[in-house]
């Protein structure tokens, strides 16, 4: 990230901020999460993409979740 915290409280090489990335992608696709990914990062995009396939989730797929974690909105709501 764009600040640098102390060892003790955040992941400070490269390998452990991609490894953690891609473990909380995990984490989120696994729980049923609607996620939203963004990266520059070569590595967590492949992880991803692969993570999504995997999963037969992605762009122009439908959803194959039984029961996702967010009921789907019909049209605009207040506001």
């Amino acid at each position: 990230g764009i600040y640098l915290e102390p060892p003790e409280i955040s992941h400070t090489s490269y390998i452990d901020i991609v490894d953690a990335t891609n473990s909380a992608i995990d984490l989120m696709l696994d729980s049923g999460a609607y996620t939203a990914i963004a990266s520059h990062d070569i590595p967590v995009i492949e992880h991803a993409l692969n993570s999504l396939e995997t999963r037969g989730l992605g762009p122009g797929k439908e959803d194959p979740r039984n029961n996702p974690a967010v009921p789907l909105r019909k049209g605009k709501g207040p506001g």
